[in-house]
């Protein structure tokens, strides 16, 4: 019991979970889910989940996970509360019984919130579309969440999960043309990822003694499979199944190395080997991903978790292929004013540039 308080207050500290493991034992994450199929996609490939990937990354790190989830959407997860967890993923354990104990006792030390990826075509604080007759908007429903999981397990650190993008209002048709994803990968990189850091950004301040991060899943990802990343000639095909876009195990690979890196406060273990099923570039490219993948997040961390070591890349120029300084109009830097918002190197066009304001309503 004392060992699971000091692993909560360290956390809420911010502290990497790799100052646990001095606590005894391999650093470890109880993580509950709010999420959707950008997180877990049911699809024809086992592998199509982002925590399957999370627990492989984890084991080869020396670390460990259990994790319990669910599916839906912002508005269903308020609505109906307590949890209920329905997710069973083999390759990773479970950690909650509802019918044995209750959410505050369960130990949580991570909760993530995935909003759907259709709904940044307006601010995150305007009400729903439609037949809303309480005038709820996604940050509403966000913060009666968190409030929830404030009211019955005190100090529970909130991450926002950031999915990718939807596909067909972007890019047009399946399977995306090269222009239609250079399209894509703008928008990530710029209304779509702004969107996010406002949200974060009225999160903190409506909540400001509530830990509130950002994994930055969506970003990462375009800069990595933009024209000058490190994967600039995946095919879109090897990542996506569809326009919604699902993805193949591939793709939920590259989001587990971020939340990995956001979770533990650590890089992607050095030396591991993706097994066969994920994409030869992808594999080929590990070490300059994971280099690019903790720059990124660590830069978003609290400052006590960010002190893993950097892991050497074969070329450094391979891991900033594409990332242009911050100057130019329209292709800049996150804001100064944003400080720990979890943001890293956002490059494209903020709202009022190319490749702003997509976002028609799509179910994922």
């Amino acid at each position: 019991m004392v060992g699971r308080f000091l692993r909560a207050a360290l956390l809420a500290a911010g502290w990497p979970l790799a100052s646990l493991a001095q606590e005894g034992g391999s650093p470890e994450r109880e993580v509950y889910v709010f999420g959707n199929s950008l997180v877990h996609f049911l699809g024809q490939e086992a592998h199509s989940n982002t925590p399957y990937w999370l627990a492989q990354l984890a084991q080869a790190d020396g670390a460990r996970l259990a994790l319990d989830g669910q599916w839906g959407f912002l508005r269903d997860f308020s609505d109906n509360l307590p949890p209920e967890p329905n997710w069973t993923i083999p390759g990773v354990s479970n950690h909650w019984d509802p019918g044995r104990g209750a959410f505050g006792d369960a130990g949580f030390d991570a909760v993530l919130i995935t909003p759907a990826n259709f709904l940044q075509y307006q601010v995150s604080d305007a009400p729903y579309p439609g037949n809303n007759p309480s005038g709820t908007s996604p940050m509403d429903a966000i913060l009666t969440v968190a409030d929830w999981v404030e009211g019955h397990a005190p100090g529970t650190p909130l991450w926002i999960y950031e999915g990718w993008p939807d596909m067909a209002s972007v890019a047009g048709d399946y399977p995306p043309s090269a222009r239609g994803m250079r399209r894509y990968h703008d928008y990530t990189l710029g209304a779509y990822g702004v969107w996010y850091d406002d949200l974060l950004n009225k999160l903190r301040a409506a909540r400001p003694g509530q830990p509130v991060q950002l994994i930055p899943v969506a970003r990462v990802l375009s800069e990595l499979l933009e024209e000058g990343g490190p994967l600039q000639d995946v095919p879109a095909q090897a990542l996506y199944v569809d326009d919604a876009p699902h993805g193949t195990p591939s793709l939920y690979f590259l989001a587990a190395m971020v939340t990995y890196s956001a979770l533990y406060g650590a890089p992607p273990p050095e030396g591991y080997a993706p097994p066969p099923e994920i994409d030869r570039e992808i594999t080929a490219a590990y070490p300059q991903i994971a280099a690019h993948v903790w720059q990124v997040v660590s830069e978003g961390l609290p400052e006590q978790a960010a002190v893993a070591p950097q892991p050497e890349a074969p070329g450094q120029a391979a891991v900033e292929a594409g990332v242009e300084p911050a100057a130019a109009a329209c292709r800049h830097r996150a804001p100064a004013t944003a400080p720990r918002s979890g943001v890293a190197r956002r490059r494209g066009p903020p709202r009022g540039c190319p490749g702003a304001g997509h976002g028609a309503q799509r179910a994922l």
